[in-house]
């Protein structure tokens, strides 16, 4: 099932520092795109995983705000 992550576009190296503080500032864009290909590619390299990648990389997408509320609950726990 990492056959569509692999193919990613910033995966193994691939990543580009011009991508760095993009990516830095708006992490959800930057998930959207990984998974967006990797979807993409298991479509294409690995068919029958591709319900399972699409319908569990939903789960991953998250906006900023909800990332830092996410982290908020955490620090406030401790």
């Amino acid at each position: 099932m990492t056959l569509g992550f692999k193919a990613g576009p910033t995966y193994g190296g691939k990543n580009k520092p011009s991508l760095y503080v993009l990516d830095s500032n708006e992490l959800n864009s930057a998930a959207k795109r990984d998974i967006d290909a990797a979807i993409n590619n298991t479509l294409h390299l690995s068919p029958y995983n591709y319900p399972k990648v699409e319908t569990s990389s939903m789960d991953i997408i998250k906006s900023n705000v909800e990332y830092d509320n996410f982290l908020i609950e955490i620090l406030e726990r401790n």
